[in-house]
Protein backbone atom coordinates (compact mmCIF):
# COMPACT_ATOMS: atom_id res chain seq x y z
CA UNK A 1 0.00 0.00 0.00
CA UNK A 2 1.64 3.47 -1.23
CA UNK A 3 1.48 5.82 1.58
CA UNK A 4 1.42 9.36 -0.27
CA UNK A 5 0.95 12.32 2.11
CA UNK A 6 1.11 11.97 5.88
CA UNK A 7 1.32 15.15 8.06
CA UNK A 8 1.01 15.58 11.74
CA UNK A 9 0.31 18.40 13.93
CA UNK A 10 1.14 18.96 17.75
CA UNK A 11 1.67 15.22 18.20
CA UNK A 12 4.33 14.04 20.55
CA UNK A 13 7.83 16.11 20.03
CA UNK A 14 6.07 17.41 16.54
CA UNK A 15 4.88 21.08 15.85
CA UNK A 16 4.29 20.73 12.84
CA UNK A 17 5.56 17.96 10.33
CA UNK A 18 4.76 17.04 6.70
CA UNK A 19 6.30 13.71 4.88
CA UNK A 20 5.69 12.41 1.25
CA UNK A 21 6.83 9.11 1.61
CA UNK A 22 8.80 7.50 -1.70
CA UNK A 23 8.97 3.57 -2.10
CA UNK A 24 12.20 3.66 0.21
CA UNK A 25 12.29 6.08 3.24
CA UNK A 26 15.72 6.06 4.91
CA UNK A 27 15.21 8.19 8.25
CA UNK A 28 18.54 9.67 10.13
CA UNK A 29 19.23 12.10 12.85
CA UNK A 30 20.13 11.95 16.33
CA UNK A 31 18.34 10.58 18.88
CA UNK A 32 15.15 12.55 20.27
CA UNK A 33 14.44 13.86 17.02
CA UNK A 34 11.36 11.50 16.43
CA UNK A 35 12.22 9.46 13.83
CA UNK A 36 10.86 6.28 16.19
CA UNK A 37 7.56 8.37 16.42
CA UNK A 38 6.86 8.54 12.63
CA UNK A 39 8.17 4.94 12.18
CA UNK A 40 5.70 3.99 14.84
CA UNK A 41 2.73 6.23 13.59
CA UNK A 42 2.78 4.29 10.47
CA UNK A 43 2.81 1.29 11.76
CA UNK A 44 -0.20 2.18 13.98
CA UNK A 45 -2.19 3.93 11.31
CA UNK A 46 -1.28 1.13 8.33
CA UNK A 47 -1.70 -1.94 10.39
CA UNK A 48 -5.09 -0.54 12.01
CA UNK A 49 -6.73 -0.60 8.52
CA UNK A 50 -5.46 -3.97 7.84
CA UNK A 51 -7.17 -5.28 10.53
CA UNK A 52 -10.15 -3.13 10.34
CA UNK A 53 -10.53 -4.87 6.30
CA UNK A 54 -9.57 -8.71 7.22
CA UNK A 55 -12.03 -8.58 10.35
CA UNK A 56 -14.97 -6.82 8.77
CA UNK A 57 -16.40 -5.90 11.90
CA UNK A 58 -14.93 -3.91 14.76
CA UNK A 59 -15.01 -0.03 14.32
CA UNK A 60 -12.04 1.25 12.60
CA UNK A 61 -11.54 3.92 14.97
CA UNK A 62 -11.89 1.28 18.10
CA UNK A 63 -9.14 -0.67 16.30
CA UNK A 64 -7.14 2.83 15.81
CA UNK A 65 -7.50 3.88 19.24
CA UNK A 66 -5.98 0.12 20.94
CA UNK A 67 -3.66 0.03 18.12
CA UNK A 68 -2.06 3.40 19.04
CA UNK A 69 -2.21 3.06 22.75
CA UNK A 70 -0.43 -0.84 22.44
CA UNK A 71 1.93 1.05 19.72
CA UNK A 72 3.05 3.80 22.02
CA UNK A 73 1.86 2.32 25.23
CA UNK A 74 0.88 5.82 27.28
CA UNK A 75 -1.19 5.71 30.15
CA UNK A 76 -3.90 7.44 27.53
CA UNK A 77 -3.97 8.87 24.22
CA UNK A 78 -3.98 12.76 25.95
CA UNK A 79 -0.50 11.66 26.34
CA UNK A 80 0.67 11.59 22.99
CA UNK A 81 -0.22 15.35 22.76
CA UNK A 82 2.90 17.89 22.49
CA UNK A 83 3.42 19.07 25.95
CA UNK A 84 2.03 23.07 25.74
CA UNK A 85 -0.86 22.39 23.37
CA UNK A 86 -4.00 21.04 23.73
CA UNK A 87 -4.86 18.56 20.45
CA UNK A 88 -3.37 16.42 18.32
CA UNK A 89 -4.31 16.27 14.48
CA UNK A 90 -3.17 13.39 12.03
CA UNK A 91 -3.33 13.56 8.57
CA UNK A 92 -2.34 10.18 6.29
CA UNK A 93 -3.54 10.04 2.39
CA UNK A 94 -2.85 6.79 0.80
CA UNK A 95 -4.12 4.52 -2.24
CA UNK A 96 -6.24 3.01 -0.31
CA UNK A 97 -7.63 5.32 2.35
CA UNK A 98 -7.42 9.05 3.75
CA UNK A 99 -7.67 10.06 6.86
CA UNK A 100 -7.67 12.73 9.60
CA UNK A 101 -8.36 12.46 13.33
CA UNK A 102 -7.65 14.13 16.40
CA UNK A 103 -7.70 13.98 19.97
CA UNK A 104 -7.49 16.67 23.04
CA UNK A 105 -5.00 16.25 25.67
CA UNK A 106 -8.51 14.62 27.63
CA UNK A 107 -8.59 11.82 25.50
CA UNK A 108 -8.64 8.49 27.47
CA UNK A 109 -9.18 5.82 25.21
CA UNK A 110 -10.95 6.35 22.04
CA UNK A 111 -10.91 8.67 18.94
CA UNK A 112 -13.87 10.60 18.32
CA UNK A 113 -12.97 13.08 16.18
CA UNK A 114 -12.26 10.62 13.16
CA UNK A 115 -13.19 11.01 9.14
CA UNK A 116 -12.03 7.88 6.81
CA UNK A 117 -12.48 8.19 3.22
CA UNK A 118 -11.99 4.68 1.60
CA UNK A 119 -10.98 4.72 -2.07
CA UNK A 120 -12.08 1.78 -4.47
CA UNK A 121 -9.72 -0.98 -5.43
CA UNK A 122 -8.76 -2.22 -2.14
CA UNK A 123 -6.12 -5.42 -2.22
CA UNK A 124 -4.98 -6.95 0.70
CA UNK A 125 -1.13 -5.91 2.38
CA UNK A 126 0.63 -6.59 5.12
CA UNK A 127 2.37 -4.06 7.82
CA UNK A 128 5.34 -5.38 9.70
CA UNK A 129 7.69 -3.59 11.84
CA UNK A 130 10.92 -4.74 12.86
CA UNK A 131 12.68 -3.50 16.28
CA UNK A 132 15.82 -2.73 17.12
CA UNK A 133 15.74 -5.87 19.38
CA UNK A 134 15.61 -9.52 17.84
CA UNK A 135 12.02 -11.05 18.66
CA UNK A 136 12.97 -14.29 17.22
CA UNK A 137 14.56 -15.60 20.94
CA UNK A 138 11.09 -13.90 22.37
CA UNK A 139 8.19 -15.36 20.58
CA UNK A 140 6.53 -17.17 23.82
CA UNK A 141 7.47 -14.30 26.39
CA UNK A 142 5.67 -11.55 23.72
CA UNK A 143 2.63 -14.09 22.95
CA UNK A 144 1.92 -15.33 26.64
CA UNK A 145 2.51 -11.17 27.78
CA UNK A 146 -0.31 -9.96 24.98
CA UNK A 147 -2.56 -12.88 24.98
CA UNK A 148 -2.90 -14.28 28.21
CA UNK A 149 -1.78 -11.76 30.48
CA UNK A 150 -2.21 -8.48 28.59
CA UNK A 151 0.50 -6.89 30.12
CA UNK A 152 2.51 -4.09 27.94
CA UNK A 153 5.73 -6.15 27.93
CA UNK A 154 5.82 -5.85 24.55
CA UNK A 155 4.48 -3.42 22.50
CA UNK A 156 2.50 -3.97 19.43
CA UNK A 157 5.07 -3.87 17.13
CA UNK A 158 6.61 -7.13 19.21
CA UNK A 159 3.26 -8.69 18.72
CA UNK A 160 2.44 -8.89 15.47
CA UNK A 161 6.44 -9.84 14.61
CA UNK A 162 5.88 -12.83 17.01
CA UNK A 163 2.59 -13.68 14.67
CA UNK A 164 4.50 -13.24 11.69
CA UNK A 165 7.44 -15.53 12.61
CA UNK A 166 5.36 -18.00 13.57
CA UNK A 167 4.84 -18.94 10.02
CA UNK A 168 5.94 -21.64 8.16
CA UNK A 169 8.07 -21.41 5.18
CA UNK A 170 5.68 -20.91 2.04
CA UNK A 171 5.49 -24.65 -0.09
CA UNK A 172 5.18 -22.16 -3.02
CA UNK A 173 7.77 -21.14 -5.65
CA UNK A 174 10.15 -18.55 -5.15
CA UNK A 175 10.80 -15.65 -7.64
CA UNK A 176 14.90 -15.80 -8.48
CA UNK A 177 15.62 -12.67 -6.72
CA UNK A 178 14.27 -13.92 -3.42
CA UNK A 179 15.80 -17.08 -3.85
CA UNK A 180 19.48 -15.17 -4.21
CA UNK A 181 19.19 -12.96 -1.47
CA UNK A 182 18.14 -15.95 0.89
CA UNK A 183 21.01 -17.03 -0.35
CA UNK A 184 23.02 -14.25 0.27
CA UNK A 185 21.78 -13.65 4.25
CA UNK A 186 22.32 -17.88 4.42
CA UNK A 187 26.11 -17.23 3.56
CA UNK A 188 26.27 -13.73 5.83
CA UNK A 189 25.22 -16.27 8.68
CA UNK A 190 27.22 -19.18 7.44
CA UNK A 191 23.89 -21.32 8.43
CA UNK A 192 20.39 -21.85 7.43
CA UNK A 193 17.17 -21.18 9.98
CA UNK A 194 14.96 -24.21 10.95
CA UNK A 195 11.95 -24.35 13.12
CA UNK A 196 10.79 -27.15 15.46
CA UNK A 197 7.30 -26.21 17.12
CA UNK A 198 7.72 -22.92 18.36
CA UNK A 199 11.31 -23.42 18.57
CA UNK A 200 14.18 -21.57 16.42
CA UNK A 201 17.71 -23.53 15.21
CA UNK A 202 20.10 -22.25 13.35
CA UNK A 203 21.81 -25.19 11.39
CA UNK A 204 25.35 -25.68 10.38
CA UNK A 205 26.25 -28.71 8.27
CA UNK A 206 25.33 -31.89 10.39
CA UNK A 207 24.48 -29.74 14.10
CA UNK A 208 22.16 -27.19 15.22
CA UNK A 209 22.39 -24.46 17.67
CA UNK A 210 19.33 -23.10 19.68
CA UNK A 211 18.62 -19.70 18.56
CA UNK A 212 19.05 -18.29 22.37
CA UNK A 213 22.64 -19.21 22.12
CA UNK A 214 23.10 -17.77 18.76
CA UNK A 215 24.57 -14.25 18.46
CA UNK A 216 21.72 -11.67 18.41
CA UNK A 217 23.45 -10.20 15.11
CA UNK A 218 22.87 -13.71 13.38
CA UNK A 219 19.33 -13.92 15.59
CA UNK A 220 18.50 -10.78 13.75
CA UNK A 221 19.77 -11.85 9.90
CA UNK A 222 18.05 -15.39 10.52
CA UNK A 223 15.06 -13.28 10.77
CA UNK A 224 15.35 -11.93 8.14
CA UNK A 225 15.46 -14.75 6.15
CA UNK A 226 13.09 -17.02 7.90
CA UNK A 227 10.21 -13.45 7.26
CA UNK A 228 11.06 -13.92 3.71
CA UNK A 229 11.07 -17.51 3.11
CA UNK A 230 7.28 -17.53 4.59
CA UNK A 231 6.07 -14.81 2.46
CA UNK A 232 5.84 -12.18 4.73
CA UNK A 233 7.88 -9.73 3.19
CA UNK A 234 6.02 -9.46 -0.13
CA UNK A 235 4.73 -7.14 -2.49
CA UNK A 236 2.62 -4.43 -1.37
CA UNK A 237 3.93 -4.98 2.23
CA UNK A 238 4.36 -2.07 4.59
CA UNK A 239 8.00 -2.92 5.77
CA UNK A 240 9.19 -0.81 8.37
CA UNK A 241 12.25 -0.76 10.57
CA UNK A 242 14.11 0.80 13.52
CA UNK A 243 17.73 0.82 13.33
CA UNK A 244 18.14 -2.72 11.64
CA UNK A 245 22.17 -2.62 12.12
CA UNK A 246 21.58 -3.08 15.26
CA UNK A 247 23.72 -5.79 16.67
CA UNK A 248 25.04 -6.33 12.98
CA UNK A 249 29.01 -6.20 12.34
CA UNK A 250 29.69 -3.90 8.99
CA UNK A 251 30.11 -6.66 6.57
CA UNK A 252 26.38 -8.15 7.87
CA UNK A 253 25.05 -4.48 7.95
CA UNK A 254 26.40 -3.91 4.27
CA UNK A 255 24.59 -7.47 3.05
CA UNK A 256 21.54 -6.79 5.03
CA UNK A 257 21.43 -2.68 3.64
CA UNK A 258 21.49 -4.43 0.11
CA UNK A 259 18.57 -6.63 1.31
CA UNK A 260 16.19 -4.03 2.16
CA UNK A 261 16.68 -2.00 -0.57
CA UNK A 262 16.13 -4.51 -3.15
CA UNK A 263 12.72 -5.42 -1.25
CA UNK A 264 11.37 -1.88 -2.16
CA UNK A 265 12.46 -2.78 -5.91
CA UNK A 266 10.03 -6.77 -5.74
CA UNK A 267 7.04 -4.14 -4.54
CA UNK A 268 7.33 -3.39 -0.73
CA UNK A 269 6.95 0.23 0.64
CA UNK A 270 10.01 0.50 2.83
CA UNK A 271 10.59 2.79 5.89
CA UNK A 272 13.61 2.74 8.02
CA UNK A 273 15.29 4.60 10.93
CA UNK A 274 19.70 4.31 11.40
CA UNK A 275 22.58 6.01 12.60
CA UNK A 276 24.99 4.06 11.20
CA UNK A 277 26.99 5.02 7.88
CA UNK A 278 27.77 1.94 6.57
CA UNK A 279 23.65 1.31 6.33
CA UNK A 280 23.39 4.86 4.78
CA UNK A 281 26.61 4.74 2.35
CA UNK A 282 25.32 1.35 0.55
CA UNK A 283 22.05 1.99 0.22
CA UNK A 284 22.86 5.93 -1.14
CA UNK A 285 25.13 4.17 -3.82
CA UNK A 286 22.41 1.05 -4.94
CA UNK A 287 19.92 4.18 -5.63
CA UNK A 288 22.76 6.09 -7.47
CA UNK A 289 23.36 3.00 -9.77
CA UNK A 290 19.51 2.51 -10.62
CA UNK A 291 19.03 6.02 -10.34
CA UNK A 292 16.20 5.58 -8.56
CA UNK A 293 13.64 8.79 -8.53
CA UNK A 294 11.24 6.34 -6.36
CA UNK A 295 14.20 6.14 -2.97
CA UNK A 296 14.04 9.29 -0.50
CA UNK A 297 16.23 10.12 2.55
CA UNK A 298 14.78 12.47 5.21
CA UNK A 299 17.20 14.09 8.04
CA UNK A 300 15.21 14.69 11.33
CA UNK A 301 17.04 17.63 13.45
CA UNK A 302 16.13 19.52 16.35
CA UNK A 303 16.05 23.52 16.78
CA UNK A 304 15.34 24.97 19.55
CA UNK A 305 13.42 22.23 20.68
CA UNK A 306 11.58 22.25 17.35
CA UNK A 307 12.01 19.04 15.13
CA UNK A 308 12.56 19.71 11.49
CA UNK A 309 12.83 17.34 8.37
CA UNK A 310 14.69 18.11 4.99
CA UNK A 311 13.95 15.28 2.70
CA UNK A 312 15.76 14.30 -0.77
CA UNK A 313 16.12 12.36 -3.39
CA UNK A 314 18.35 9.36 -1.75
CA UNK A 315 20.47 9.34 -4.55
CA UNK A 316 21.42 13.08 -4.57
CA UNK A 317 23.69 15.12 -2.42
CA UNK A 318 22.62 14.03 1.17
CA UNK A 319 21.82 17.22 2.78
CA UNK A 320 23.87 17.52 6.01
CA UNK A 321 23.40 15.31 9.00
CA UNK A 322 25.33 14.00 12.43
CA UNK A 323 26.08 10.47 10.57
CA UNK A 324 28.06 11.92 7.92
CA UNK A 325 29.42 14.79 10.31
CA UNK A 326 30.57 12.74 12.81
CA UNK A 327 32.20 10.82 10.08
CA UNK A 328 33.79 13.69 8.13
CA UNK A 329 35.00 14.55 11.73
CA UNK A 330 36.97 11.60 12.53
CA UNK A 331 38.72 11.57 8.76
CA UNK A 332 39.52 15.21 9.56
CA UNK A 333 41.20 13.72 12.61
CA UNK A 334 42.73 10.80 11.23
CA UNK A 335 44.43 13.54 8.55
CA UNK A 336 45.64 15.85 10.48
CA UNK A 337 47.84 13.29 12.84
CA UNK A 338 49.38 11.80 9.45
CA UNK A 339 50.67 15.44 8.88
CA UNK A 340 51.70 16.05 12.12
CA UNK A 341 53.84 12.59 11.57
CA UNK A 342 55.54 13.99 8.19
CA UNK A 343 55.95 17.54 9.51
CA UNK A 344 57.98 16.23 12.86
Amino acid sequence: MNIKKIKIKNFMLFDNLELFPARFNLFIGANDTGKTIILKLIYAVSRAYQEYKEKQKKNFSDILSSKILWTFLPDNLGNLVKKGSEKAEILFETELFNLRLSFSRKAKAEIKDLSLKEIEGYKPYTTLFIPPKEAISMIEAIRVGREEKEKYWFDDTYYTLAQALSYSPSRGRLSQATTEMIKTIKEAINGDMEKEGEAFYLRRDRYKYEIQIVAEGLRKMGMFEWLIKNKTLKEGTIFIMDEPESGLNPMSIVVLSKAIYRLSQMGLFVFAATHNFFLLKKVQILSRKDKNENAKIFVFEKDNERIITNETILGDVIPSNKILDIAMDLYNEDVKLVVEDILK
